[in-house]
C-alpha cells in the first residue's frame, strides 16, 4: 500500500510555506530560494540527495558572491530575522498584523539584487500594520524609506540633504528609488 505518498519519478510533493514566526535557517538558502525558487529535485533524487543539491546550491552562489556582497546578503537577512521576531512579538501582544509572505518575498526579490550589485548597507528592516514590511537607509546624507504593502505596492521616501529634488509618492518597480540607492553606494564606498 502507498500510504498516501505518491512516489512516482515525476510527481514532487509542494514543500509546505515557512511560517512567518519561525526563524530563518540560513540566509544564503532562503536568498537562493527567494530568487530562483526552491529546489527542485531530479527525477531520480532523493531528499538526501535534494539536501546535497541544496548545499551545492549555496557554495555555487557563496562562492560566486564577493565577500563584502555575501556580508552585505547576510546582514540583509539578519535584519529580515530581526523584523520577522519583532513581528512575532508584536502579534503576541496583539499589537500588529502578520506579515504577508508574499509582499516580503517581493521586497526581497527587488531589495536583495541591489543591494548586493551596488554594494549597499543593509537597510533597516521593519515590519508594517497590514502585514506589510518596511526598509530604510539613514546615512551619508540620505533618507531613503521604502514601504511594501503589497506586491507591486510600494511607497518611497527619498531625501538627500545634499539638496537634490526629495521624492515621496508610489514607486512600484523603483524607478525613483535606483538612483538614490546609486548615490548612496557612491557615498558609502
Amino acid at each position: 500500500m502507498n500510504d498516501g505518498v505518491l512516489t512516482l519519478p515525476y510527481v514532487q510533493t509542494p514543500a509546505p510555506p515557512p511560517s512567518v514566526r519561525a526563524p530563518l535557517a540560513n540566509a544564503v538558502t532562503l536568498l537562493i530560494n527567494l530568487i530562483f525558487g526552491p529546489p527542485t529535485a531530479s527525477t531520480a533524487t532523493t531528499s538526501g540527495a535534494n539536501q546535497r543539491q541544496t548545499v551545492d546550491a549555496e557554495k555555487a552562489v557563496t562562492a560566486s558572491v564577493v565577500d563584502p556582497a555575501r556580508d552585505s546578503v547576510e546582514k540583509l537577512f539578519e535584519a529580515v530575522r530581526d523584523a520577522i521576531l519583532l513581528n512575532g512579538e508584536m502579534l503576541a501582544a496583539e499589537e500588529g498584523d502578520p506579515l504577508d509572505s508574499q509582499t516580503l518575498q517581493y521586497a526581497l526579490q527587488s531589495l536583495a539584487p541591489l543591494i548586493i550589485s551596488l554594494r549597499l548597507p543593509p537597510p533597516l528592516i521593519l515590519p508594517l500594520q497590514g502585514g506589510g514590511i518596511g526598509a530604510e537607509w539613514h546615512t551619508s546624507g540620505m533618507n531613503i524609506e521604502l514601504r511594501f504593502r503589497k506586491p507591486y505596492d510600494v511607497y518611497a521616501l527619498l531625501e538627500d540633504a545634499r539638496g537634490t529634488t526629495p521624492y515621496h509618492g508610489r514607486d512600484p518597480d523603483l524607478a525613483y528609488t535606483h538612483p538614490a540607492l546609486q548615490e548612496l553606494s557612491r557615498r558609502h564606498q
